[in-house]
């Protein structure tokens, strides 16, 4: 990886979480051999970019100068073992060292945590509201032509025609739901 997009990596991680900063934790987020990861780390502190310090155990991490707590990123949080301890210093353990979930937000395995993109809340509340709009404004097009489709002929049909044609809005609506909550799962 090169040095400008390990950079723009770098510091997209460091701020969307809590993650301690070590050789091992960047590799591991970055998906990078675990020596590359401590060249560019190294190179960075030679820039002036990083600070090492150094734990009461006396291992190793570095420090980002001005780097926000995890309390004051822009989205709220809950709170969490990672968040409780001495500002600046690593996670107690491996798992407090992912970071915590965001409200209204994803908690990744990998420690990175990103808000849901708007797309995808207004598509998962347009289709509560009117089955396939949401869909559209999500972008799968396909699928919000057919919804709507059926949501706006089932109810003509249902008074003019047969009751029981109801079930094509009930379809197309527990449909849309489904599909916008399936986008909001699928996020990332």
């Amino acid at each position: 990886m090169e040095y400008p997009e390990f950079e723009r990596k770098f510091l997209d991680l460091v701020y969307r979480s809590d993650v301690t900063i070590t050789a091992v934790n960047i590799a591991y987020h970055l998906g990078m051999p675990v020596a590359e990861a401590q060249d560019k780390l190294t190179e960075m502190e030679l820039n002036g970019i990083l600070v090492e310090e150094q734990d009461a155990k006396g291992d190793s991490y570095w420090k980002l100068p001005n780097r926000p707590q995890a309390a004051s990123l822009v989205v709220s949080q809950a709170a969490t073992p990672a968040t409780a301890g001495a500002a600046g210093a690593p996670a107690a353990s491996p798992s407090a060292a992912i970071g915590p979930a965001l409200s209204l937000g994803i908690s990744r395995p990998d420690g990175v945590s990103e808000g849901l993109p708007p797309s995808k809340i207004y598509g998962l509340l347009l289709n509560v509201i009117v089955p396939g709009t949401g869909s559209l404004v999500a972008g799968r097009t396909g699928e919000g032509i057919v919804q709507l489709t059926l949501a706006v002929l089932g109810l003509p049909l249902a008074f003019f025609v047969k009751w029981w044609l109801i079930v094509l809005t009930l379809f197309a609506w527990l449909w849309g739901v489904v599909s916008g909550v399936r986008g909001l799962m699928s996020s990332k």
